[in-house]
């Protein structure tokens, strides 16, 4: 997610450095356990803000971010809905969500509708529309990455549990579902309670009742958590390491080109 905050970034016509950026995003993360959510919005503004980036033009990214986000979840769920439990006319509607989800992505219809949003909840428009070219790659992104989360968390159960690879696209779809949820009850800090419930709902029948699901996603949310205070350390400590090289280059640059300039011979008429 914070490689795809990047190439968002870029799209937006930002060219901020790839570890700096890294570690921007992994720092605002922490602050969504706070009560509102806002504060992670706010504090990777700040911090963009120091490091030179347009306000505006981050502003926008984070709306892109957040709806690209939910969007690529509803398509892995809606595709990994036939897999998980087959109801015809269910299905069918499932299925006819993806290109709606794609259609309402397309910028002639996403910016009027952002707009009409973000004035709904007082907030300054867009400033920046990104091409349906880059969208839909960041779609896919983001598509990718919940299939990524979703094999995850398999393994996870795996590991705990005695499920099997048929269980693949109801854990997916369902911590997808969570995840949505989460954001509606955007008052709750990281959706804490309501994510598990959600979850622990919609993998019942993989597990043997809902009191182990509600338990595995209870721990899952724990695996989850400390993996993400790894990654904000691993972030951090990689950009210190990238400043502290780059102090270094730049001394050392210093110190060669002042030892030139010392070394170099003197013309005819310098001591006059």
């Amino acid at each position: 997610s914070a490689l795809v905050w990047w190439l968002i970034l870029r799209g937006s016509g930002l060219r901020p450095a790839p570890t700096l950026t890294v570690a921007t995003w992994a720092k605002s993360i922490l602050a969504r356990y706070l009560p509102g959510n806002v504060f992670m919005f706010v504090s990777r503004g700040v911090m963009s803000y120091r490091q030179g980036l347009d306000v505006d033009r981050v502003s926008a990214g984070m709306v892109y971010e957040q709806v690209l986000n939910v969007a690529g979840a509803l398509v892995v769920t809606a595709a990994l809905f036939p897999f998980w439990r087959y109801e015809r006319e269910v299905t069918a509607w499932a299925l006819l969500a993806i290109p709606l989800i794609v259609i309402a992505l397309h910028p002639r219809v996403f910016a009027p509708l952002a707009a009409l949003l973000l004035r709904l909840l007082h907030r300054p428009p867009l400033t920046r529309v990104l091409s349906f070219k880059v969208v839909l790659g960041l779609l896919a992104a983001f598509a990718g990455l919940w299939l990524v989360a979703g094999l995850a968390l398999w393994v996870f159960a795996a590991a705990v549990t005695n499920v099997t690879a048929a269980a693949f696209p109801q854990i997916t779809a369902g911590f997808a579902v969570a995840f949505v949820v989460g954001m509606v009850v955007f008052f709750v800090p990281s959706g804490i309670g309501v994510r598990e419930g959600v979850l622990a709902a919609a993998t019942a029948g993989v597990f043997a009742g809902g009191g182990v699901a509600l338990a595995w996603a209870l721990l899952a949310r724990l695996w989850q958590t400390a993996l993400e205070i790894g990654f904000v350390a691993a972030a951090t400590l990689a950009d210190r390491l990238r400043r502290r090289a780059a102090q270094a280059h730049e001394t050392e640059a210093g110190a060669d080109g002042r030892a030139r300039q010392s070394a170099a011979p003197r013309r005819h008429g310098d001591d006059t």
